[in-house]
């Protein structure tokens, strides 16, 4: 061990002192290559490793480790290091560490541990086999790195094991007892899958938990919080990187397993791009005190203020023009356009309200009310973020040349809303390629390993104040308005104040040695002011405390990025409108969104409906897990780049929307819509076109009726990406003839290891899926009866509950 009995003079002693240690030495010394390349722990990943070696030791509790957000692997190097750590302990029987029985598994949403260990070797020697790991099922057996299925009985057995939350929640034997649960929360954007995380882990009496998290994810450290088991937490905030990266030698890396890249960015911050708009500021602040008012009201907001929240949230975020905007949300079912919104305002009132909404209602919901009507319009005659987002862009390219640009928007529609109005304004812009991109806030990249800049269109909601200490670009610029710029400034004070405490408290107790060299000052840099709105507007803004929870006033917008809404964010406990659809065998009830598309087999065939299309009798396929996509979804993410399924996604849901337009141009009349394209030079009958809009049939096989109908609607993207739809069309239909044939029998197949016809369906994918675990995510069930459509909370979409509720 590299602790000692009296306190080091600095941390940076201990670090330097673990390259001598017998085991962090060793791992340092040995041949440890991740796909052939090799992988250098530098002094993050030995302190790291340190660390959760103490919080292994007996009488030590349990430990979140926070690492600056990226797409890593860092939670699987745990997994890996707590089993070095249990043979280790047996072979020196050393009393000071947990010689723990049980399995150690790792927890996570596509974490593929499988897969990663494949291509993990230490001194030449294959993990996966070493370490035995398998793949735990949802009937709670586990698939080997062989293929077979095996029942864990030995309670000696000590494998690694990974539990894919996308099968569910299933219990392993009464016998076995993991002695180490690591859980990578970094995989999963829905924290209640952190809360069944820690629920399972409590009901498989586990020894130890560790959690991999982001720093400043205030969701998780709430639920850790709560939690029975006492966690302790170490951040590896930016002042600790930065000063490792300058006092020891790092060696660059490809590999996920290790932090080394973070050591060796030239980081250059996070700071402020200031729209200056002084009536929509004055605005928003008016607006903002009046939500937190009612924010501190303990009974449950009535819909119209909830709808007021979400309009203003969706405002404050909007970096496109309004029109373009609800374009596009409205092209997208999984996206609420503004204009939506701002109609449900205009005929919501609070009405009948426990005593405190009433006195709310009559001192400030007019007001309220009116001031998002007119910062509605303020937004809609000219969007300052639209504007500010050229003037930066522009001076920020000019700053720094060469360097590529990633702006980050809520959501595809949000994406491809601003590519075409920036379109318009001269700046080129693409989801993929190009000096200046975009993508979601919610999508994770890599570390960067070389200079990136990444744009963010304004604060952000408590779960998602991760990025402002984010690994994915090495500068960081916020566009935001000057209410917006106090209180990221404010989040960034008092975040750097619980840094410290944390470390202090981490350090104290492991001995790891002082922090004194550390400079913990926090400060948000305005690096640009830009003048974009010379409106005014006459009065004072309300005064606004900036200490207080922004999660009173911040609404998600968008439903449609991986993983769902934490029970903390205000738009889980929102209203949307679900189809309860009753299973059988059983009482158990499914919650679709209405319009969604699921799976269902009829006869040989297979095919993605419209929710509102089923029929009861119907074999349907149901995710058993916490993955909520349909099956015919993830068989496609697998099957296809990612660049190909954001295609599908909105591509797919645009190409339906000109359908429906071309018919209600023709006075919502088929026949009429089969006049007129036989004018354009179609053949094809009225009933092709209303199973095109309604999604029962992909595409055209004449890729010339997809212009067409893109030509009639007025649609340029349609008309011009014809082919590429088509083409993506063709490799749908192949899919959808295959699953037809093979599904029902492939998912049986599954369930007892392998079979032709779940070769059939992995005929399809690529040789690096695992299909079988894909299919091990889904049943198949006979719908019994279908219940009237009802307004639930959007965090019931996709569960499946107790008893019949059709």
């Amino acid at each position: 061990m590299s602790s000692v009995s009296e306190r080091p003079a600095s941390w940076l002693d201990v670090v330097d002192g673990l390259t001598g240690d017998f085991l962090l030495g060793r791992l340092v010394e040995m041949r440890f290559t991740d796909g052939g390349d090799r992988v250098p722990l530098g002094p993050a990943d030995l302190l790291s490793l340190e660390i959760v070696r103490h919080t292994l030791s007996l009488g030590a509790g349990n430990l979140l480790l926070e690492l600056p957000r990226g797409a890593h692997d860092v939670g699987i190097l745990v997994g890996l290091f707590a089993q070095v750590v249990r043979m280790l302990a047996r072979h020196t029987r050393d009393p000071t560490q947990l010689d723990f029985r049980g399995p150690v598994v790792v927890v996570g949403m596509n974490t593929q541990v499988q897969d990663r260990l494949r291509r993990v070797e230490l001194e030449r020697v294959d993990l996966c086999a070493a370490y035995g790991a398998s793949r735990v099922r949802s009937d709670g057996r586990i698939l080997d790195n062989h293929g077979a299925i095996h029942s864990l009985r030995n309670v000696h057995d000590e494998r690694v094991l990974y539990l894919n939350t996308r099968v569910g929640w299933p219990s392993l034997p009464a016998k076995i007892r993991p002695g180490a649960v690591v859980v990578d929360r970094t995989s999963f954007s829905d924290p209640r899958l952190l809360e069944r995380a820690i629920g399972w882990a409590d009901a498989q009496r586990a020894a130890k938990v560790i959690v991999v998290g982001d720093v400043g994810d205030q969701d998780t450290r709430k639920i850790l919080g709560a939690c029975e088991r006492g966690f302790l937490r170490w951040t590896w905030s930016r002042q600790l990187i930065d000063i490792l990266g300058q006092t020891f030698a790092v060696t660059d890396t490809s590999s996920r397993l290790s932090t080394n890249r973070l050591l060796l960015q030239d980081y250059g911050g996070v700071s402020a791009a200031v729209c200056e708009t002084q009536a929509v500021d004055s605005l928003c602040t008016d607006i903002l005190a009046a939500l937190i008012e009612a924010g501190k009201l303990k009974d449950k907001a009535p819909r119209a203020v909830v709808c007021a929240r979400r309009l203003f949230s969706g405002l404050v975020q909007c970096v496109s023009s309004l029109r373009t905007y609800n374009e596009w949300s409205a092209l997208d079912f999984r996206t609420s356009a503004l204009l939506t919104f701002r109609r449900e305002l205009e005929s919501f009132e609070i009405g009948d309200a426990t005593p405190a909404w009433r006195v709310f209602a009559e001192t400030r919901w007019a007001s309220l009310r009116y001031d998002l009507f007119e910062l509605y319009n303020l937004i809609e005659e000219d969007p300052p973020k639209l504007f500010g987002l050229a003037f930066l862009l522009d001076r920020v390219s000019r700053d720094f040349p060469s360097v590529p640009i990633r702006v980050r928007v809520g959501s595809q529609a949000a994406g491809y809303a601003l590519t075409s109005d920036l379109s318009d304004l001269g700046v080129a812009m693409d989801e993929n390629e190009g000096l200046v991109t975009w993508c979601p806030t919610a999508r994770r990249m890599p570390w960067s390993a070389k200079p990136g800049i990444e744009i963010y269109c304004g604060a952000l909601p408590p779960w998602r104040m991760a990025p402002l200490w984010s690994g994915e670009s090495t500068t960081r610029f916020h566009l935001v308005l000057p209410y917006e710029a106090r209180m990221l400034r404010a989040a960034l004070q008092k975040e750097m104040v619980d840094q410290r405490r944390t470390a202090e408290v981490l350090t104290d107790r492991f001995k790891l040695g002082a922090l004194d060299d550390v400079d913990w000052a926090a400060a948000l840099d305005v690096s640009y002011q830009l003048q974009v709105d010379k409106r005014r507007r006459t009065g004072s803004p309300a005064a606004v405390d900036f200490g207080v929870d922004p999660s009173l006033i911040y609404a998600d917008i968008d439903e449609h990025e991986p993983g769902y809404h934490g029970a903390s964010s205000p738009s889980a406990g929102r209203l949307v409108t679900a189809i309860p659809v009753l299973l059988e065998p059983g009482t158990e009830t499914w919650w679709v969104r209405e319009g969604a598309y699921v799976d269902v087999l009829r006869g040989t065939a297979h095919e993605h409906i419209d929710s509102r299309e089923l029929r009861v009798g119907e074999r349907i396929v149901v995710p058993k897990g916490e993955g909520r996509e349909a099956l015919f979804e993830r068989i496609v993410s697998a099957a296809h780049s990612k660049s190909d399924v954001r295609a599908y996604e909105v591509f797919f849901e645009r190409w339906r929307a000109a359908c429906q337009k071309v018919y209600e141009r023709c006075d919502r009349n088929w026949k009429a819509v089969e006049k007129r394209m036989q004018e354009e030079g179609s053949t094809v009958t009225w009933q092709s076109f209303r199973l095109w809009a309604r999604g029962h049939i992909i595409a055209p096989s004449d890729e010339n009726d997809i212009a067409r109908i893109g030509r009639v609607a007025g649609d340029e993207l349609i008309e011009k990406q014809y082919r590429r739809i088509g083409s993506m069309a063709k490799q749908l239909r192949l899919l959808h003839r295959r699953l037809g044939k093979h599904l029902s029998l492939a998912i049986s197949e599954a369930a007892e290891g392998g079979g032709v016809h779940l070769d059939a369906v992995g005929d399809l994918l690529d040789d690096t899926v695992d299909v079988a675990e894909i299919l091990d995510e889904f049943d198949i069930r006979t719908i019994g009866s279908i219940g009237e459509a009802k307004e639930v909370p959007s965090s019931m979409l996709g569960q499946i509950t107790a008893g019949s509720s059709a």
